[in-house]
């Protein structure tokens, strides 16, 4: 569980970064 706990992180971090979002805009 602790290694998913960062992992968890890891998705928040790039969601709010500009590039990931661009991505993530796309899918949505």
């Amino acid at each position: 569980m602790t290694t998913y706990c960062p992992a968890r992180g890891d998705v928040i971090l790039l969601d709010f970064n500009p590039q990931s979002g661009h991505e993530q805009a796309g899918k949505r």
